[in-house]
């Protein structure tokens, strides 16, 4: 009973895995188009201003997306 219990957490671990690097990469990705917004509105103060707060706020969520990927790796790499 617990081999199958384990290998059920395995399971679904992999598919937290996939939807969490399908995550990552789309606000990767969101990342990158707001770093060139943000170069493209160097002389807009306000403009700057509000994409630093999207900056943040992404960065943020990609840290703790990256630290839940890592958890899971570990328990799908055992």
């Amino acid at each position: 009973v617990s081999q199958s219990r384990y290998e059920a957490q395995e399971r679904q671990a992999k598919k937290d895995l996939a939807r969490v690097e399908k995550q990552l990469e789309k606000l990767r990705a969101e990342l990158v188009i707001l770093k060139k917004r943000e170069e493209e509105a160097a002389f807009n103060p306000d403009e700057l201003i509000n994409i630093g707060n999207e900056i943040a706020s992404l960065t943020t969520t990609l840290d703790t997306l990256e630290e839940e990927w890592l958890e899971l790796t570990i328990v799908v790499e055992g």
